[in-house]
Order: structure tokens, then sequence, then C-alpha cells
């Protein structure tokens, strides 16, 4: 620590101390001051027991005997310099040829449901062998815990504080290109089979698609949304029938784990048997639990994740049916395939049902799987942060192609290194609701602004060790200060980089408006 200072003392010593703080191992070196106009310069031990990580440094004058005065000038802390990390070289190496891309979105899946992801569960065994045959991104994270925005970030590279598609009645901004207008004017064929009305073309998200097929929720049918099935069938026909000289991008959105829990036979009866109550899991029954407009008994989340796991073993069963279909068209080892969720589920973790309400785990946590041309990276584990805002940039090297300089993500083709400290970043900005998070080094936090819940407000600040308590249950913010105050410091300087955007935003139909307030994004 170096502060140039004035002191002027007319009798006794004017003594200068400063301390380190390092989670409660604290380094104090104290300084007499002589005279006025003087260089402090103190250089602070090194705590042999220390490994790096936030401390607070503090400093405080303290006259003996007699009057005097102390004002410092451009106080300032200096580190030891240390070299650079090397980037590391290409984990997969780009082929020579361009790929056709599919990335394929699973609404609503939690990381957690998979065994490629450490769940015993048995409910995704076709998507473990896929796994298996991939790159699998143990750490991924979603940017955000609700669809439009999460989508939009997948498809533009940009995270919801730079596209500002955060609101129910937002648009994709005409001025933000699209992953499929960029593969399209490369002379990719890109089609898109979305439902989730979220998606639609009507907010902008079918701009740059030559085919863009959305299939429209039934309010009347128990399932809501068009079943896999029937999604799958769509692509495959599309698939079949394209110009095979060229190159394509799919986008492929399925909706099954999304409430409501309907899940069809031998999917209930094996993974939820137990639930007696055949409307448990009905739109009616979450959207009533999600605006606590009825008690509920004890156990009734337990009924729920039975029919949600049922649901993923359903879509599980069917994906792989896909991965034939593609296998039988002859474009699996020839196609860029990103397998991935838009944000997770909650069971009454902390305090909601469903999902757009907090940046708890649950919620942000999701499977993040890249199987890259000719099996490439097969098989490997990466366990550096990924996030949604990773996956245009590594799309548009796989193909070849630049990344625009406005892009914060990377590609995934190259590991990070482990000095580098990435940091996994996630917004919640939605009705009545703005939440911030960030992740670092094994611990998270999570800061609210506005933010209303029928049964009180939680407090403004959630510090986690996410190593010891991946559930995040207990909220450190008090008995870890220090950690608290630095990734707070750290989340405002993220904050200071803002665009600040907001989204356009258009009318909704009375039918949209109906459909949205029916699956809970409408209050």
């Amino acid at each position: 620590a170096r502060a140039d200072g004035a002191a002027a003392s007319d009798t006794g010593q004017l003594v200068v101390e400063l301390a380190l703080d390092r989670t409660g191992a604290v380094d104090s070196t104290r300084v007499s001051v002589g005279g006025p106009g003087v260089r402090i310069e103190v250089e602070l031990g090194e705590d042999p027991g220390f490994e790096g990580g936030p401390a607070r440094l503090s400093l405080r004058s303290a006259l003996h005997e007699g009057k005097g005065a102390l004002r410092l000038l451009e106080p300032r802390v200096e580190m030891p310099r240390r070299p650079a990390a090397r980037t590391p070289e290409r984990a997969v190496p780009r082929n020579a040829v361009r790929p056709s891309v599919l990335v394929y979105l699973v609404d609503t899946l939690r990381a957690d449901r998979l065994g490629a992801y450490g769940s015993r569960r048995d409910l995704t065994p076709k998507l473990d062998d896929f796994a298996r045959s991939a790159t699998v991104f143990a750490n991924a994270r979603a940017n955000t815990s609700w669809t439009r925005p999460a989508v939009a970030t997948i498809l533009t590279g940009l995270a919801p504080w730079e596209h500002g598609v955060n609101q129910v009645d937002a648009t994709m901004p005409e001025h933000v290109p699209t992953l499929a207008e960029i593969l399209g004017s490369a002379g990719y064929q890109t089609a898109g089979f979305i439902t989730n009305l979220n998606v639609s073309r009507d907010v902008g998200f079918g701009r740059g698609f030559d085919t863009f097929r959305q299939f429209s929720e039934d309010l009347e049918s128990r399932a809501v949304h068009a079943r896999a099935s029937r999604l799958h069938a769509s692509v495959a026909e599309w698939l079949d029938s394209r110009d095979p000289s060229a190159p394509f991008f799919v986008y492929v959105h399925a909706t099954d784990p999304h409430g409501p829990y309907t899940p069809d036979e031998p999917y209930r009866s094996r993974f939820a048997g137990s639930v007696s109550d055949p409307d448990a899991g009905s739109l009616e029954r979450l959207g009533a639990l999600g605006k606590f407009r009825t008690t509920f008994t004890p156990g009734i989340e337990l009924e729920l994740e039975a029919l949600y796991d049922a649901e993923v073993a359903y879509f599980d069963h069917e994906f792989g049916l896909f991965l034939e279909t593609l296998d039988d068209l002859g474009l699996r080892d020839r196609t860029l395939i990103v397998f991935v969720s838009d944000h997770g589920e909650e069971f009454y973790e902390h305090g909601w049902w469903e999902h757009g309400k907090t940046l708890h785990a649950e919620q942000l946590r999701i499977p993040l799987i890249v199987a890259f041309p000719d099996q490439l990276g097969s098989g490997d584990r990466r366990r550096e942060f990924a996030q949604q805002i990773d996956i245009v940039p590594t799309i548009l090297e796989a193909a070849g192609m630049a990344q625009p300089p406005s892009l914060q993500g990377r590609s995934l083709l190259r590991p990070t290194p482990a000095a580098s400290n990435r940091t996994a970043r996630a917004l919640l900005f939605r009705d009545q609701r703005e939440v911030d998070s960030l992740e670092i080094d094994g611990f998270k936090l999570i800061e609210y602004g506005r933010y209303a819940h029928p049964l009180g407000s939680p407090p403004r600040l959630h510090l986690y060790d996410t190593e010891k308590d991946p559930g995040e249950t207990r909220n450190l913010a008090e008995a870890r200060p220090i950690m608290t105050g630095y990734l707070r410091a750290r989340l405002r300087q993220e904050r200071l980089r803002d665009a600040s955007v907001q989204a356009p935003s258009t009318a909704l139909s009375p039918e949209q408006r109906e459909q949205l307030r029916a699956l809970g994004y409408v209050d």
C-alpha cells in the first residue's frame, strides 16, 4: 500500500495503521509519520496459510500526544504482477468443411435430472448415451430464469442486460442480428420449430429463418404444449426435403417438461405411480400454487417432482428416437449439435413454484452438451463455467466465421485457463422482480432490487458457498462480509458495463394475454 500525504504534528507522533483482513486472519502494520509532505510506503507481509481470494484493506490514523492531522492523497494498492495464463489450444479442432448446426433446446429441464449430471433417477438413458459421445459442460449456467430472454440470448449471443428482451411484452430488437440471419447470409438453410409462444414470430424470433413453424398451445388439452413426437416428425420432414448441397441451421424447441405436468403412460405409472390425484399437475392447480391462492399439504412438491420426472423420461425416449432419425438421414456425424435448456424448475426449494421467480440453482443450472462433427471431443467433461452467451460464439467459430466484437461470450471450442476466474452472471427483470446474481470461485451472490412475494420479500443480499452448499440453503451474507462485499463490488463493475437496453414492446392480443396468464407469465 502506498500513499502520498501531508502530515502535521505540533507535538507527539502521528501513526498510520494499515490492516489486511483475510477473512479473519488480520495482518497489520503501523508506520510513524515524522513530518509534513511525506510519502508512506508499506509492504504487508504474506500469511503462509492464505491461498488467495478477497481481502479487506483498511487504513486509520492515530495521534500519540499533542495535535495533528493527516490527509491522504492518491492512495493505491499495488500487487506483484503475475504472468498471464496461456490460452489453451483449441480443444476441438475445427472441421475444414462448414458443419450443419442443430441447436436443440428443451424447455424447463434441470441439469440434475440427467445421469450425465449425477442423477440416479434413471430418467435419461438416451440423453446419457448422447452425452458419452459428446462434450459435457458440467457447470453450465443460464443467464436468466425464464424462456423469452433466455432464448433471445441463445439466438443472439447477447446477455439479457444487453438485448433487453426481459418483459412479457418485449420483442426482439430489429437492430440485433440473430444467429439465423448471420448463418443465412453465409449460405446456410435455416429452419425453426418451436412449441412455446414466448419465442413466436409475433415477438421477432422468426427473423432470419427460411422456414419457421410454431406449434400453438392448446389450453383445452391436458398437455397444452405440442408433444415432442409431433415436433420431431415436422423437423424430420424438413431435414429429409432440404437441399443437401448446402449446410443447414435448425433450431428445435421442445417443451415437454414445462408445466402442466401431465405425463403419458407408461411414464406416469413408472415414475409417478404414487400420485393418485389425476389433476395434481394440471395447469389450473399449478396456477393456483404459483399465485399462492390455495393452501398445499406437505408432500405436494414431491408429487409434482415425480410428475415432472415422468415428463422428462418421456422426452428422453422421444429424443432418442430423434437421434435415430438423424442417423438414418446420415446427418448426425456431420452436424454440430448443441443440446441445452433455457432454465430449470423450482419445487418450492426457495419459496416458489415453476420458474422465472428467482436466480437460485434449481433455475439456473442447466444441461449443456455439445456434439462436434465426427465425434471430435467425444467423452470430454469440462468443468469451467459455460453459459448461454457462449453458444453463438461457439457456432460461429465452428463455421469458420468471425465473432462480432459486441459479444461477451466465448467459443467453447477452447477451454478456459483455470486462473482466469471467469464469472457466471444472470439477470431477472420482469414485472415486479429485479434480481441480479454473480458466481465466481465457488461463491455466489444474489442481490434483490425491486421484488414482491405474496408471503414476504427476501433479504436483499444472499451469499452461498456453492461447493459446500450446492442447493443454496444457507445464506452467508452476514457471516462472510468480506466475500459479500467483494462480489457486490464485482457486480457493480458488471453493471457499469451494461448496455441498459430496453427492447421494444408489442401489444398483446386478448388471446395471447390469456395464454400467457394461463401459463403463469402474466399475473
